[in-house]
């Protein structure tokens, strides 16, 4: 009796299975019915999806250097990484019950005391520039910090934020003009949630360098545009803001 129930299921899948298979060793791939008999050729599906996933591709943006009329530049920065010993355990937070340092969600302060190092004419430290964030009231704990950060946080120190927006392509065109790009990346390649990394340069051959923070490797390496645009927070809120020195109406 056993075997009884054991035998009859397997007998049953081993019909389904066979049916399936014969199913589609007797119907031309053309012809394949998707979309529960919808009436569109598995050819049709095929290329549908191709124009799906051009149209997906082209949300982020896509940058041809040969088209772009920007011009080379770099800086040499003053770097700062979050994880140094000498500030990583400060606490970056206005809580009562503090748990975020400057290792754990600094990336904003980091990035803004490499900016403002290779800028002006002193050296301000993320320890110093997390104790300014957080007395403004741009310490976001336990989220890092507010995007504002750069633009009225950077106005405040002396700096000009020039454009704050999702274009990369704009914000490029500053990099040949004494100007750094702060960007905010997305769940990728730099992070699991949001970080904060300066764009200091691109090369003749339209590579983009960094200066991150948090992964001192991405700094020696030349990064390609559209991988970049890729990972960015474009979430609507803002992504890239560019800073330099405030010249006055003269220099804008």
């Amino acid at each position: 009796m056993k075997w009884k129930y054991i035998l009859i299921p397997l007998a049953i899948s081993g019909f389904l299975l066979f049916a399936v298979i014969s199913y589609f060793l007797t119907t031309p791939l053309a012809v394949l019915i998707i979309d529960g008999g919808g009436g569109e050729s598995w050819t049709e599906w095929i290329t549908a999806f191709k124009n799906e996933t051009a149209d997906i591709s082209q949300q982020y943006g896509y940058y041809d250097w040969d088209t772009m009329e920007i011009l080379a530049g770099e800086m040499d920065v003053v770097y700062f990484s979050q994880k140094d010993t000498r500030w990583a355990g400060k606490y970056y937070d206005t809580r009562k019950n503090k748990t975020q340092t400057i290792r754990i969600g600094g990336c904003g302060p980091t990035s803004l005391a490499i900016v403002y190092s290779s800028l002006s004419e002193e050296v301000m430290d993320p320890a110093a520039m997390a104790d300014f964030a957080m007395a403004a009231g741009y310490c976001a704990a336990p989220q890092g910090s507010y995007r504002s950060l750069f633009v009225t946080g950077a106005e405040r120190l002396g700096l000009k934020c020039y454009y704050a927006g999702e274009d990369l392509g704009t914000a490029m065109e500053y990099l040949s003009q004494d100007c750094l790009i702060v960007s905010l990346m997305g769940p990728g390649i730099f992070c699991d949630g949001g970080h904060f990394v300066v764009i200091r340069g691109v090369t003749e051959d339209g590579k983009l360098l960094l200066a991150d923070c948090w992964n001192e490797e991405n700094n020696s390496k030349e990064w390609e545009i559209n991988t970049i645009a890729q990972n960015l927070k474009a979430d609507g809120g803002g992504c890239l803001w560019v800073i330099g020195i405030d010249a006055g109406e003269e220099g804008e």
